[in-house]
């Protein structure tokens, strides 16, 4: 597994929000529900798949669970995405 890394500069980082009513963790939200609905997957199936309790996902998808960086990776896992991209993509949102 390579490992990628990319460069966010210290004045881009200081204007994302840590909060989750925030427009960036909002996508990110939208993303992740996006995502396995377009994989037509349900809650309780994308659990199973993840080895989580499907209240987990309903909670990430509702913004009441919130993801670390390793967490997300994991649960991009089962839709065969990048993660490294997948964040890219996020960051020009906020950009």
């Amino acid at each position: 597994m390579s490992v990628q890394f990319f460069v966010v500069s210290k004045k881009t980082m200081a204007n994302f929000s840590k909060s989750i009513y925030s427009k960036e963790y909002q996508a990110l939200i939208k993303s992740l529900k996006d995502l396995r609905i377009d994989s037509e997957l349900t809650q309780r199936e994308l659990a199973k798949e993840l080895g989580v309790p499907h209240s987990m996902v309903g909670k990430i998808e509702t913004g009441a669970r919130k993801l670390d960086v390793f967490e997300l990776i994991s649960y991009l896992e089962p839709f065969d995405i990048d993660s490294a991209k997948f964040i890219r993509q996020l960051i020009q949102i906020k950009l």
